[in-house]
């Protein structure tokens, strides 16, 4: 799917799942694509009629995943307020004494942080942009 500029891949939740998730008034999920376990956001769109889960091609490429492929799929609500924090991330934050910052957050800023960080395809690349949080942290 085209938005925007960017290409994701939608992965419907069938009806009888969705609904049982929203009536445990789901917002996330913890989601195994093929082993690999990830925290995504439950999401609705008038161009899309089924509830659905969003993600690019690093996620995929992670999970050994091609367009078109049959995977094994396993899901289960998760905690809304529940970020995964990469050590590397964390050690950078308490060093730069940024971490108390960091620590005022909610969770889906702390996500978005890390996501544009997760995505860095060279190590150079996400030390930068570690460094750009820290910075943007203490200038905030």
């Amino acid at each position: 799917m085209v938005w925007g500029e960017s290409v994701f891949t939608v992965l419907p939740i069938p009806d009888d799942i969705a609904n049982d998730l929203q009536s445990q008034k789901a917002k996330r999920i913890e989601i195994e694509l093929n082993d690999t376990p990830y925290n995504l956001a439950l999401t609705k769109s008038p161009v899309i009629d089924h509830t659905f889960v969003y993600t690019g091609k690093s996620v995929l490429k992670e999970a050994g995943i091609e367009p078109g492929d049959v995977i094994d799929v396993r899901l289960r609500v998760a905690n809304p307020d529940m970020v995964e924090e990469p050590h590397d991330v964390l050690a950078a934050l308490r060093e730069s004494e940024a971490i108390t910052q960091w620590e005022r957050l909610t969770p889906g800023k702390k996500r978005g942080h890390l996501h544009q960080i997760n995505s860095a395809k060279r190590d150079a690349t996400r030390k930068d942009r570690i460094q750009k949080l820290i910075v943007a942290l203490k200038t905030a």
